[in-house]
């Protein structure tokens, strides 16, 4: 009886709180377009706590500035996310001149380059890192958070911990490790600095075969739903902004019409795990990929066939109060991320689509950049260069104002 009542306190808690914050949004005005970069404070600055008493739990309410605050460094104002930044300096190719057997000073190496690349505030308003990242220090001494932050450059932290085999899923799925601890990691990543988080999902298209299914597989689709939700509410109640990824792999031969009904049913599932623990919508963003053909069909669909199929997808399954959309590049060329985003943009401001639409890409925005600097001292300013050109050309992408040429157009 004790554990049930308990449990009906834990409940109404979370209403409260996403009730709570459901009033703050409604009264935060999305940001205009302008010149001046907005200041991202740090976490800990931000708050100011309200605390809710069920079961010994606190839970934080920000202030409206204070969502104001979280809502630019997560959706970010015209700008957009630079994901896994410096996880690529691993292999040996694009680090002709460094040692590849110090891959943890190459990704300092690397890092400090990307992120003190001149400019770069103006196009880029997140950067999310590995929790390790936080404790850095550049050359002179400076945390790697404090740098970012002083630029207008809010920091995102990695939460989950890989992936793992999927017991009772088909072939080869995968769940997303780190539920235990979740809520210690999050309160650290908080206390260094950072403003929102992640967790990556993987979902596979596989045609049925014999003895299964095809797949994602309801197990699969299920776990990972509850798992990011179980997730998202844990950086809610630590003050983080939470970036839910369920990202649905384009290896194979399947069609768009493919791609697209496995979307519908991924996200609706997610939203009503997400709604059911009470999770606040409007202060969550989803990071998914465009509704386009697998791989091996990738030319079938041209960017506004692309943005025909991602946009009326999302309108089946994406509630309207979620904070903002920013893409994953999924695998795409970097030519091609920045062409499907701008006709996205363009189709979802022509069809009234309700959603902030932005871009997290990896190595859309960093493959280039690795190979202009091959671990060479003398190559960063060139590097640099080629960041600042790849993050202009998909900031003016989001808004459907890319006009070309793209920057990695021979």
């Amino acid at each position: 009886e004790l554990r049930d009542i308990s449990l009906e306190l834990g409940k109404r808690n979370d209403r409260h709180l996403g009730s709570a914050l459901s009033r703050r949004r409604a009264e935060v005005r999305r940001p205009r377009r302008s010149e001046q970069v907005p200041q991202v404070l740090p976490l800990h600055e931000l708050h100011l706590p309200t605390v809710l008493h069920a079961v010994d739990h606190q839970c934080f309410v920000p202030t409206i500035d204070q969502e104001q605050q979280l809502f630019d460094a997560a959706v970010g104002g015209h700008r957009g996310v630079i994901a896994r930044g410096a996880d690529h300096v691993r292999a040996r190719g694009p680090l002709e001149g460094r040692d590849p057997a110090r891959p943890q000073e190459n990704r300092r190496a690397y890092r400090e380059l990307l992120f003190q690349a001149p400019g770069l505030e103006g196009h880029i308003s997140g950067v999310i890192v590995h929790p390790e990242a936080l404790a850095w220090r550049v050359a002179g001494g400076e945390l790697m958070g404090e740098l970012l932050q002083a630029r207008g450059i809010a920091v995102g932290v990695k939460l989950d911990l890989g992936l793992a085999e999927l017991e009772g899923g088909g072939p080869g799925e995968q769940r997303t490790k780190g539920l235990e601890g979740l809520a210690a990691r999050a309160r650290e990543g908080a206390r260094a600095g950072a403003s929102f988080a992640k967790w990556r999902a993987v979902l596979k298209i596989e045609p049925a075969a014999e003895g299964r299914g095809a797949l994602p597989s309801e197990a699969a689709v299920q776990r990972n739903a509850e798992d990011l939700a179980a997730y998202a509410l844990e950086c809610q109640r630590e003050g983080l902004v939470p970036i839910v990824e369920p990202e649905i792999l384009l290896d194979g031969d399947h069609g768009v019409e493919r791609t697209a009904e496995v979307t519908e049913r991924v996200l609706s599932r997610l939203f009503a795990e997400l709604r059911a623990r009470g999770v606040d919508l409007q202060a969550t963003v989803l990071k998914p990929c465009m509704v386009m053909p697998g791989t091996g069909r990738q030319a079938e669909a041209g960017p506004e066939e692309v943005a025909r199929w991602t946009v009326a997808t999302f309108k089946k399954c994406v509630p309207s109060e979620v904070a903002g959309v920013v893409f994953l590049s999924g695998g795409q060329s970097e030519e091609l991320a920045t062409r499907n985003l701008n006709a996205i943009a363009r189709e979802a401001e022509s069809t009234g689509a309700p959603w902030e639409l932005s871009f997290s890409y990896g190595r859309a925005l960093q493959a280039s950049v690795l190979r202009a600097w091959g671990g060479q001292e003398e190559r960063v300013g060139d590097a640099q260069r080629v960041s600042l050109a790849l993050a202009s050309a998909n900031a003016s992408a989001r808004e459907g104002r890319f006009e070309g040429p793209h920057p990695t157009a021979a």
